[in-house]
């Protein structure tokens, strides 16, 4: 037998397609909580904000002790290692200006897709914080992915902040009870989301993907010791202080649009019992 294959003929590298799921959904949870993070944060120093949507971005960002300077953003701010291209450049994180940390920001485009620049930026900066350095093409395996991987991670982490877990959820409860007699039409609850956010839909859609993801991961009743394994060597590495945003972030999620779980939780308890 081929050392490449075990007895079924499959590649041993698939013999659990979702193991690879798994480890990605312990590093969206990391991004999850960290987002959550700087949204405790903010509610600590800004008592209008209760956790509901909109999330004030503004806010979190002057927390962060980061300015905001909304200019028109042309070719010369595009460097060699960035993945924007003429056209697509819409912020642009930069530490070395004499008065401070600032997040520029194209002021042509909208306030929600504003939104969404700051809290993606947020997300360069949150990493850099974390990890001490700017995250780089020399943290990554391969160079020529390296520059999307990094913008995919800030993408997912903006999604994290701007939609809260419990926010959404809530959100899509109450669009369930508003229509009780047809079924749900994602589209058109998420677009009710991105509206109430102030953030531009293909956002939203793209985000709920990401929290879908982790939801998946902490809720499954069936063992996912690749998810578990991963998760805790994050916590045991450089984002040991997110230990308590994790356990939150959890506990949401169990606490969450019972409707949605019903079937859940009811067949776990019958197989329990």
């Amino acid at each position: 037998m081929s050392d490449h294959q075990h007895s079924g003929g499959t590649p041993a590298s698939f013999s659990n397609p979702f193991s690879a799921f798994e480890e990605v959904s312990a590093l969206y949870l990391i991004l999850c909580a960290g987002a959550r993070e700087l949204r405790t944060r903010c509610q600590e120093h800004e008592e209008e904000y209760n956790g509901a949507l909109p999330v004030p971005v503004r806010k979190i960002a002057e927390l962060e002790n980061l300015k905001i300077r909304e200019r028109n953003l042309s070719i010369l701010d595009v460097t060699a290692n960035s993945a924007a291209s003429i056209g697509m450049l819409m912020g642009k994180l930069d530490y070395d200006l004499p008065d401070g940390p600032t997040i520029h920001l194209e002021e042509g485009i909208s306030s929600s897709r504003k939104n969404y620049v700051i809290a993606h930026e947020l997300g360069h900066h949150w990493m850099k914080k974390i990890l001490g350095e700017p995250l780089g093409p020399e943290h990554c395996s391969d160079t020529r992915l390296s520059v999307r991987y990094i913008e995919m991670l800030s993408d997912a982490f903006s999604a994290f902040l701007l939609l809260p877990i419990k926010a959404l959820f809530q959100e899509e409860k109450q669009y369930i009870e508003s229509h009780p007699q047809r079924p749900v039409n994602l589209e058109e609850m998420l677009a009710k989301v991105a509206q109430t956010a102030d953030v531009p839909y293909y956002y939203v859609l793209t985000g709920y993907e990401y929290i879908k993801a982790v939801i998946c991961c902490a809720r499954a009743s069936a063992p996912k010791e690749r998810f578990e394994e991963r998760l805790e060597n994050y916590l045991n590495g450089p984002f040991s202080s997110l230990r308590s945003q994790v356990d939150e972030v959890r506990r949401e999620i169990r606490e969450i649009d019972p409707i949605f779980f019903a079937q859940t939780e009811g067949a776990e308890e019958e197989a329990n019992g």
